[in-house]
């Protein structure tokens, strides 16, 4: 980890002084500063550090501007934060529990280092995902930027992702990334156009359905969900479905259960 960067923001300098001269002896490179204003946002990101060391600070417009663009990069690094932010970091930063990691003072050297090294792999597993979604949104607009650190973000994740937008800004290519960074990228990856598809016949494509269900279902047949099975199942135009459906849908997304029509 000799490379790596650890930014202390903490208005007390003779603890920032402890901590920097710590993590420089377990071979990372310490940033202390003691107020926020000292950072330039504009020169920097949140990946430029390993870690963020969190101590005494005053909560001012810089202060929140600083939150703000951390949050901005959904794979920014852990906040180690000191005790004074152990009963509430997640709630009052809103970073959520699992990015404010709860550091004792006086520091422990072997929890630094168990730290530091957790922050490691997440930094690695971080550049794998975001080197897989690489087929995925093109260009260096910010706006594009963000949208593949959400991919990468939620790629990991075996869980339903919502996509929004108009007609025509992708979103198909969003899905696709998503699931080409995932664990289930070996699988299928089935797309339907729900609102090109009739409503009485929608329920049979999604859910598929038993030989003699309906008039003419000679046979038993697959829907989407069970093609997809292992892989990802993209449903485009979901705001086109009917009121009743779109309740079924939300059982199964719910539950993760489904029977065949006739089933």
């Amino acid at each position: 980890m000799s490379e790596s960067r650890i930014l202390i923001v903490d208005a007390d300098s003779r603890r920032a002084e402890r901590l920097a001269t710590l993590i420089d002896f377990v071979d990372c490179t310490p940033m202390p500063i003691s107020d926020i204003d000292e950072l330039n946002l504009g020169k920097h990101r949140p990946t430029d550090w390993l870690a963020v060391v969190l101590g005494e600070f005053e909560d001012s417009v810089a202060w929140r501007g600083f939150l703000t663009w951390l949050r901005a990069d959904p794979l920014h690094p852990p906040l180690l934060v000191l005790p004074e932010h152990h009963l509430d970091a997640g709630r009052r930063f809103d970073l959520g529990p699992a990015q404010c990691w709860n550091l004792d003072y006086p520091v422990k050297q072997a929890q630094l280092v168990e730290f530091l090294q957790r922050a490691s792999v997440k930094r690695l597993d971080d550049d794998a995902v975001a080197e897989r979604v690489g087929d995925g949104p093109t260009g260096d607009a910010p706006a594009t930027r963000r949208l593949r650190r959400m991919i990468a973000q939620v790629a990991g994740f075996d869980t339903t992702v919502l996509l929004l937008g108009e007609s025509g800004t992708g979103k198909e290519v969003a899905a696709r990334a998503i699931h080409s960074a995932s664990p289930r990228r070996d699988g299928p990856f089935v797309a339907i156009n729900c609102g090109a598809i009739p409503a009485e016949l929608l329920e049979s494509e999604l859910f598929g359905h038993e030989k003699g269900a309906f008039t003419g279902a000679l046979t038993a047949r697959k829907g989407r969900f069970e093609m997809a099975q292992g892989g990802t199942l993209f449903l485009d135009e979901i705001g086109d479905m009917s009121p009743p459906m779109q309740v079924k849908l939300l059982r199964v997304l719910q539950e993760r259960r489904f029977e065949r029509v006739g089933g």
